[in-house]
């Protein structure tokens, strides 16, 4: 009986010391993955944003009328909806929201709104850690262009959103744009340039072009892939090298272009400078007249094909000697939405060459607009300098080096 009575004891003794030794192991073993896997999910997000609401679908609200814009109106959807997500609410910093009055409709924007805009940003700068602009979808992607140069020396995220269903309709996108703009202002490696946020997708503004009016796929960048994308969470496109502040995508590095301090660039109100589309049989006869009696800053050609121009109209050639005279630069972009201006490839290319008109290699309409409009800002009456930069890569707007490595593989 005592020899039994003692194996138990020891049986006990040997049961005991083991859930010890398992339980010592689990509050190790909790306490070591807790310090190497450190819990940030419920890390609540401090960056302070300031959402500058400018007009367009996005925020129009339900009048009697239709559908309007209202200033002061239009965003009361934002706090409705994230109430509902208290915990989620935490993912985003605090916010404010300044309602331009009067609201633009993005067909009337001019670069007195893009200065307004620029101005907006500069007087609330240090403020602020991130900017969200509100936009109507027409012109977006030509305002992203416009305040991708216009901001010198930009080290904080700028994001352009807007919607093709305003926030007032139960069915709508507008949330989506905006909670996703809101999430990555909020996100600790926000890339320090203007962006435009649309279906998910993160793209460089000034690569940016309206693709469709009717898909809430409304835009894409044809020559130039997505900086990042929103799936079940947020994943970047690029390369960040920790070793330096200039982040670099996987297919160009991105222009060094922050400072010391911000150095905004305020455009010519007045700056002036005409698209013509080509076509076949085009009659220039109304465009030499424009350049002969109008200020013209400079001019955008969108040619066919890789920068082709028919080089046997009598009117184009004595359109281009006007312009040549009178010293007024010409760009060369093509039509085609993805691919480069090879302006030396076809006797038709070589012929803009020798008349002095620029090649702008993979630039987008809106890129090449606002870029010629900055250059006309920045050096007037200085063409020589203006036909210099325009083919210079000044915040990841074009790709001097080609985009052969890429351009197949970009769904447009």
């Amino acid at each position: 009986m005592t020899l039994f009575s003692n194996n138990m004891n020891k049986t006990y003794q040997a049961m005991f010391f083991l859930l010890i030794t398992i339980l010592s192991a689990l509050v190790i073993g909790a306490s070591i993955g807790t310090i190497v896997e450190p819990n940030t999910a419920n890390k609540k997000a401090d960056a302070r944003i300031l959402i500058i609401y400018t007009g367009g679908t996005i925020g129009m609200v339900e009048t009697s009328s239709g559908l309007k814009n209202i200033p002061n109106r239009g965003t009361e959807q934002l706090d409705k909806y994230l109430a509902l997500y208290p915990d989620a609410r935490e993912k985003i910093g605090t916010y404010e929201i300044i309602s331009y009055d009067p609201l633009i409709d993005s067909s009337n924007m001019a670069p007195a709104d893009w200065n307004k805009m620029i101005g907006t940003i500069y007087s609330n700068y240090t403020s602020y850690d991130a900017f969200v602009i509100m936009h109507g979808t027409d012109t977006m992607a030509y305002t992203a262009s416009a305040l991708s140069f216009g901001l010198r020396g930009l080290d904080k995220p700028v994001i352009v959103t807007g919607a093709q269903e305003p926030l007032a309709k139960l069915r709508n996108d507008g949330i989506n744009n905006l909670i996703c703009s809101l999430i990555y202002a909020s996100s600790q490696k926000p890339l320090s340039e203007v962006v435009l946020i649309f279906n998910n997708e993160v793209f460089r503004g000034n690569r940016t072009k309206k693709l469709s009016p009717n898909k809430n796929s409304a835009f894409g960048s044809p020559n130039f892939p997505p900086l990042g994308k929103f799936g079940i969470g947020f994943e970047y496109n690029v390369i960040v090298d920790s070793r330096g502040s200039s982040p670099s995508t996987k297919y160009q590095k991105y222009w060094d272009y922050q400072s010391k301090f911000i150095d905004p660039v305020n455009y010519r109100e007045n700056v002036n400078v005409p698209i013509i589309f080509l076509t076949p049989g085009i009659q220039f006869d109304m465009y030499t007249d424009l350049v002969t009696t109008t200020r013209v800053d400079s001019i955008v050609l969108l040619t066919f094909g890789i920068g082709n121009g028919p080089d046997g109209n009598k009117g184009f050639q004595k359109f281009l000697r006007t312009c040549r005279e009178k010293d007024i630069p010409v760009f060369n972009i093509s039509q085609c939405c993805q691919g480069r201006v090879e302006q030396g490839d076809y006797a038709t290319g070589s012929f803009l060459s020798t008349m002095g008109v620029v090649g702008g290699l993979d630039l987008t309409l809106e890129a090449a607009f606002t870029k010629a409009c900055y250059l006309a800002t920045m050096y007037p009456g200085d063409s020589s300098t203006q036909r210099r930069v325009f083919s210079q890569d000044l915040v990841g707007e074009l790709n001097p080096e080609g985009t052969e490595r890429f351009e197949l593989f970009i769904d447009i």
